[in-house]
């Protein structure tokens, strides 16, 4: 004899039945399966993504002091004081501050994105959808026509996106715009060169790449993941900044702005893509490059796990605690489960969990030995996808 859940269960298919939507467990399943000819609606709930994330690879700029010294409009760029916008912009641009000695606190370096960009970012526009070419012949004498596929149908081809970005205070966007074009006059007119391995190889090292993230609800699994080639930017905005209306104490206009980029390629979900991102996290910063060309890599990755390179000195944050450690983490892509997962360096987990204790019992110790039983014990392969929900206990 089943249990009262059960026959609740069963109750709940018997209604949904009698009212023409099929089975109630089996909504999805119904939709491939047969027709709905008394054409009631789909019960099944409508799609609900999330917009996602955006991410905009750092560029490799030569921002030495000697190649910035050849144009004086990118000299604010040389100040000493490291708690600037300008010294932030620069060593976003510039993966080698630190080692070139123009490093800043206010930067990040193991980021591999660039993050201001991210943060401000409010709308992309111009993806082009994939298209099949065809080939129709001329019209016969009665009208008649013949058709057939003839193309391609992935996008390889260059186009624009227009993307808005938030105008915050002191305008560091429209200025990073700026450098970066600066920079790519400069070079093409040989006032400035590439970093020499660049320049040998003939790379532009200028051009970026973006990624689109659309996630589930719950801002946990990527849906649709989407790139470019790669692309740069075309337009700087100042124009719209300049203009203004005497009808305003304060210039709304300026609130955002409008930047084009030329782009070149698009792959919508293609399976390598979690794993690009991932090779891109992982250039950036080494200690999380994902291990999977070996069979622990391989093996983990089959548990809905991450081996990473220096994985014991990284905590992955459980999903309740995310809002706690915003701005703090390191993003990687599982590439089997495509569940988007925010790592940080241990020292600094524990030094805000330091900070939470009075409200929250969130002990990495407890978190890390696997004395509860619980499947997300070993730090070194990051935590079992889908194991932390309701593993964390809260006090009260």
């Amino acid at each position: 004899m089943g249990s009262r859940e059960d026959e609740f269960r069963r109750s709940l298919d018997q209604l949904s039945r009698s009212m023409g939507y099929g089975t109630y467990k089996g909504q999805a399943y119904d939709m491939f399966r047969g027709y709905n000819f008394r054409t009631n609606g789909q019960a099944t709930p409508a799609n609900t993504d999330q917009v996602g994330y955006t991410f905009i690879t750092r560029p490799e700029l030569n921002l030495t002091d000697k190649n910035l010294s050849q144009d004086r409009s990118l000299s604010p760029l040389l100040t000493g004081n490291q708690y600037t916008i300008q010294r932030a912009i620069r060593a976003l641009l510039d993966p080698h501050c630190v080692a070139n000695g123009y490093g800043t606190p206010l930067i990040n370096n193991n980021h591999a994105f660039l993050t201001i960009l991210t943060n401000t970012i409010s709308d992309v526009s111009g993806w082009p959808d994939n298209t099949m070419a065809d080939f129709v012949e001329p019209e016969g004498i009665m009208g008649e026509a013949f058709a057939m596929a003839d193309g391609y149908y992935r996008v390889r081809g260059a186009f624009d996106l227009t993307c808005s970005f938030v105008n915050t205070e002191g305008a560091p966007v429209l200025k990073i715009l700026d450098t970066m074009l600066l920079y790519m006059e400069n070079v093409l007119g040989i006032k400035m060169v590439p970093y020499a391995e660049n320049n040998i190889e003939n790379r532009m090292d200028y051009t970026m790449r973006m990624y689109r993230l659309i996630m589930d609800p719950s801002r946990r699994f990527v849906q649709h993941i989407m790139s470019n080639g790669y692309m740069y930017p075309k337009t700087n905005p100042w124009g719209a900044i300049a203009n203004f209306s005497s009808s305003e104490n304060f210039d709304k206009s300026n609130d955002k702005v409008n930047v084009q980029f030329r782009a070149v390629g698009a792959e919508y979900n293609d399976p390598i893509l979690p794993w690009e991102f991932n090779r891109t996290v992982g250039m950036f910063n080494d200690d999380l490059k994902v291990i999977d060309n070996t069979s622990a890599g391989i093996a983990a990755l089959m548990e809905g796990k991450l081996l990473l390179n220096r994985g014991s000195r990284y905590i992955q944050i459980p999903n309740e605690y995310l809002d706690y450690y915003n701005y703090e983490c390191y993003p990687l892509i599982h590439p089997v489960t495509w569940e988007l997962m925010w790592f940080l360096e241990s020292e600094r987990y524990n030094e805000i969990a330091q900070q939470l204790q009075e409200s929250i019992n969130i002990s990495p110790e407890k978190l890390n030995d696997n004395s509860d039983g619980s499947p997300m014990a070993n730090p070194t392969y990051g935590y079992k996808s889908g194991a932390l929900d309701n593993e964390v206990e809260r006090n009260g």
